[in-house]
């Protein structure tokens, strides 16, 4: 047993379907399900009742569901604690600037610079969201200590080949897909996948448009930059304009299932599949006065991603 083993099965007990988890974690309902039964297999007990309408809890899952929930607090309490007391021991404080992506400022970053913050409580962390497009020049040039940007996976590993006397370091934190969301009755919806000519009269974008479409329709990729373009920074215009009309905007999967997954939309994959990555990006300095802290913040980075999305794997299950 591990504790990634219990976070797949207490999400499957909580969306009592083993398909709704394996999309929480970006995984196959295949490998959520051969993660349970190896639980079932190590404690000689079935878990789950799974039927076509979803699973449900046997006597012995209901038992094991509790243990579960108790022993993953207990397991994040530790860390806390551990943490606290190196933290306390190495006597960390500095100041971290956090160049971000709005994707992550939206969804992991909060929670990562509370704890971190609370581990180590002389760290002050400055937050700048910044277009994923300029983070990377802003890192290399030295404004920032942190980037956490998503980015097309060619033209993240073009950029640090072109950038490495710069010593940047990457750690990635998910291999994801870019989606074509839409209201739920879109005419598109139904395609099992769609190309960038297909949507030229219709796409929507949140951030700078230009630098979107460079990082994410590469010519490797085969498709050209969609002609017609609106943008906007807000959600919530973008969902009134979506429920409103034909109106369509492109994101990362990790996106779609923070903002619009089960509000009246659907999505669609567009182009190649694990075609982008989200990352955590940091120049390798020991010499830097704060290193030590912008290495322990992208470990944390890191692990919050696990916590809720699972681990990295270099290609999705």
């Amino acid at each position: 047993m591990n504790i990634e083993q219990l976070h797949y099965f207490l999400q499957v007990v909580e969306s009592g379907s083993v398909n709704a988890a394996a999309q929480k974690f970006y995984m196959t309902p295949q490998a959520i399900n051969a993660s349970i039964r190896k639980l079932e297999e190590e404690y000689e007990s079935p878990l789950l009742v799974r039927t076509k309408k979803g699973v449900t809890l046997t006597p012995q899952g209901h038992v094991f569901a509790a243990y579960a929930k108790e022993v993953i607090e207990k397991n994040e309490k530790i860390h806390l604690l551990l943490r606290a007391y190196n933290a306390q021991e190495s006597n960390l404080s500095g100041t971290l600037s956090v160049f971000s992506a709005s994707i992550f400022t939206e969804t992991i970053l909060p929670t990562t610079v509370h704890n971190f913050t609370q581990i180590y409580p002389q760290t002050s962390i400055k937050i700048v969201q910044v277009n994923s497009a300029d983070i990377l020049t802003h890192l290399a040039n030295g404004y920032c200590d942190i980037a956490l940007l998503t980015a097309n996976k060619l033209y993240l590993d073009s950029f640090l080949q072109t950038h490495e006397a710069d010593h940047i370091k990457m750690i990635p934190l998910l291999i994801d897909n870019i989606m074509v969301c839409a209201r739920a009755e879109h005419p598109l919806v139904h395609q099992a996948t769609l190309t960038a000519e297909t949507l030229e009269d219709y796409i929507m974008r949140t951030n700078n448009p230009v630098s979107f479409f460079h990082m994410l329709f590469l010519e490797s990729d085969g498709m050209q930059y969609p002609k017609a373009i609106s943008s906007s920074n807000s959600v919530e215009l973008h969902k009134k304009l979506m429920s409103e009309n034909n109106t369509l905007t492109i994101m990362p999967k990790m996106a779609y299932q923070s903002a619009f997954q089960n509000d009246g939309f659907a999505a669609v994959p567009l182009g190649q599949k694990d075609n982008t990555i989200h990352a955590v990006l940091y120049k390798e300095d020991a010499t830097h006065e704060n290193y030590e802290l912008i290495t322990r913040f992208a470990k944390a980075m890191k692990k919050q991603f696990e916590k809720r999305y699972g681990v990295f794997q270099k290609k999705q299950s």
